[in-house]
């Protein structure tokens, strides 16, 4: 960091300390100064005068409570951790148009914020009560992410259950993760996932996050802060498995008050883990994750291309093995004339496989959901994938 930042620096820990929980008053602060090195070159009673609706906070943004974010800076950077303020370049975009975005982040990487931040951020949380069927999923979930076109880091919030199965996963199919922490950036909760996180810290493009001040203890109102963090990072929030009340749902509702995409996967009608899933999908605020092929594209993060091992025919009979004879039969008529017939159209391709078009028309869109062809304005089919 430039030395002449680090005035703003610390005026931005300064305030994060003081209106972690109320961000808000901070912001109201800013408006009428204009910005946060312009609030701190005001003299302290002036300072003060600016909090007269908020007596409470009196004396909580003084001249020593600002030489103790000096010291705490120095702290920070001798003990392999860093600041990244509001006001800086790479700070997050999408966390700063949430109104109650964090005043800065801490953080402890390998790798610079310009890099930890230069992916699309998905965040994958749930319960700490996994069951076997969150176990299957999360990382089959995670992998198709991975598989996909464009690369996107994985939020969590380290926790157990979900969340650090979520972070494992990420690591084992070779994408950035992001883990932010209920406490302070010096310490890990559950303190049992300390070789975690240290995995995580020093894993490129890999980060810990926190916007607690060092040394603050964990209390049961830190989650509801932390998850606001996950949340506002992410373009998208999947919430594997939750109960009716449960911090991943509550994540995955704020996400959805920030205006961002929420995805749930389902479970049965009785399982109490998959209750809050199930609510969030019959509210319609989330969507199902019905389809792991076609996730990566509804992420925003492009279609998943297979490798090319084996014919098309063969490809789309292994994927829809389970599928009633005659729909199948009818699917591999219609990928070996696709297969043989490079770009035919559909009234073609339904002539040739002797199906009525609307029905060529419903299998090859199918086909299409599943990333297997891509059909164009013109209505010619072009393979996309090979081998499912």
């Amino acid at each position: 960091m430039n030395a002449s930042n680090l005035p703003v620096t610390a005026g931005a820990i300064t305030l994060n300390r003081a209106f972690g929980f109320n961000p808000r008053i901070a912001y109201e602060l800013l408006e009428k100064t204009g910005s946060i090195g312009a609030l701190f070159a005001l003299s302290e009673d002036e300072r003060n005068a600016l909090l007269y609706k908020h007596p409470d906070y009196l004396g909580k943004l003084s001249n020593e409570e600002f030489e103790n974010s000096l010291r705490e800076y120095d702290w920070l950077r001798a003990n392999g951790a860093d600041f990244l303020c509001i006001e800086d370049e790479d700070y997050p975009l999408s966390l700063k148009e949430c109104e109650d975005a964090p005043l800065g982040l801490y953080y402890k990487s390998c790798s610079k914020p310009s890099d930890f931040f230069a992916f699309p951020m998905i965040s994958v949380v749930g319960t700490r009560d996994i069951s076997t069927y969150g176990r299957e999923w999360c990382p089959k979930i995670i992998q198709a992410i991975a598989d996909c076109p464009n690369r996107a880091s994985i939020v969590s919030g380290l926790a157990l259950g979900v969340d650090s199965l979520a972070h494992k996963a990420a690591l084992s199919f070779g994408i950035p993760t992001l883990a932010v922490l209920p406490c302070g950036i010096n310490e890990v909760a559950p303190a049992g996932h300390w070789e975690l996180a240290e995995k995580i810290r020093n894993s490129p493009n890999c980060a810990l996050l926190s916007d607690f001040p060092p040394g603050y203890p964990v209390t049961k109102g830190n989650f509801l802060r932390r998850n606001r963090i996950i949340a506002g990072l992410s373009s998208s929030t999947i919430l594997i498995e939750s109960r009716k009340h449960g911090g991943g749902l509550i994540t995955a509702r704020t996400a959805f008050s920030y205006g961002r995409d929420v995805y749930a996967l389902q479970g049965r009608i009785d399982d109490l883990r998959s209750q809050g899933c199930n609510n969030l999908l019959e509210e319609k605020i989330a969507e199902p994750i019905s389809n792991i092929q076609s996730l990566g594209a509804r992420l925003g993060l492009g279609r998943r291309i297979y490798s090319p091992q084996g014919s098309f025919a063969e490809g789309v009979e292994r994927y829809y093995q389970r599928l009633p004879v005659e729909m199948l039969e009818d699917l591999l008529s219609l990928a070996r004339s696709i297969e043989k017939r490079k770009g035919i159209n559909l009234e073609d391709l339904a002539f040739d496989c002797d199906l009525t078009y609307p029905r060529t028309l419903s299998l090859c869109t199918m086909l299409q959901k599943d990333s297997f062809i891509q059909i164009d304005l013109m209505q010619n089919c072009t393979i996309l994938a090979k081998n499912a």
